[in-house]
């Protein structure tokens, strides 16, 4: 099935490939991942509409424009801000700036491309990925040099605090409370080559916070084994295959929940 930017995320397409982000929904919550597979569920975050907004910005151009016709609401319409973030987006207009003001971050997008998306498979499963910044050729960047296919994924964190994991139910440092490493291992496996797979990440504070991040090879290397053995059980489940197991906390488990007796509350 050919993946395009207009349909890369179509109903049809999220049904037939897994992709970091669904697979990454799975460890989160069986039942609510089908359903967006589906297209049964879509609630997208605040922190997921501000990381495109950012996303839109730091490409500029046609990328940016289209996010305006797509999202008009967060765009001011009269006034003299006209066409101006509304107040409560400005904060990214200030990760945009402190990401820019990076020659690290700025030297490695100028020698990439933007969104390049990618297909293959992983343990059986048809998986896609689309990454934010794709160098297909090597470069050097601040005298470090950096290898063909190589992958740059942009972050927008609230913080780089540690935070708790409700996959590994503990409390890990900031890259692994969404699983970021599983999505960098999966870039590695898709895309393929010798490249490294890294983090630009800047936060969303008054006061923004940069860090290029990169994950030990030892640890995607047990991030991509998990893949390979969940990944089929997973896409047995969106086959209908296997019974989804819900998570019972996420918003969608608490929509759909249905009382079938009394919680007994031990003291």
């Amino acid at each position: 099935m050919l993946v395009t930017h207009n349909n890369y995320r179509a109903v049809e397409l999220n049904q037939y490939y897994m992709s970091n982000s669904q697979f990454r929904t799975f460890l989160q919550c069986q039942a609510r991942a089908v359903a967006e597979c589906n297209g049964a569920w879509l609630l997208e975050s605040e922190a997921f509409t501000e990381g495109s907004l950012f996303e839109a910005m730091l490409v500029g151009g046609e990328e940016l424009e289209n996010f305006k016709a797509n999202n008009p609401d967060m765009f001011s319409s009269r006034g003299n801000t006209k066409g101006e973030l509304k107040s409560n987006y400005k904060r990214i207009e200030g990760s945009v700036a402190a990401f820019k003001r990076q020659p690290l971050f700025m030297q490695i997008i100028k020698h990439c491309e933007p969104q390049r998306i990618f297909t293959g498979e992983i343990a059986g499963v048809p998986f896609k990925c689309m990454v934010d910044w794709y160098a297909p050729k090597p470069f050097e960047a601040l005298g470090i040099p950096f290898p063909a296919h190589s992958t740059f994924d942009t972050k927008t964190a609230k913080d780089f605090k540690n935070g708790y994991s409700e996959h590994e139910q503990r409390y890990v440092k900031w890259p692994y409370i969404h699983g970021y490493h599983y999505q960098m291992a999966i870039y590695r496996e898709i895309v393929g080559g010798d490249g490294v797979h890294r983090l630009l990440a800047v936060t969303k504070e008054d006061l923004p916070d940069v860090s290029a991040v990169m994950f030990p090879d030892t640890v995607l290397d047990d991030a991509i084994a998990n893949v390979r053995e969940l990944a089929p059980i997973f896409q047995a489940i969106k086959r209908r295959e296997m019974p989804p197991t819900p998570c019972g906390r996420c918003a969608y488990c608490k929509t759909h929940k249905v009382l079938m007796g009394w919680d007994v509350v031990v003291q």
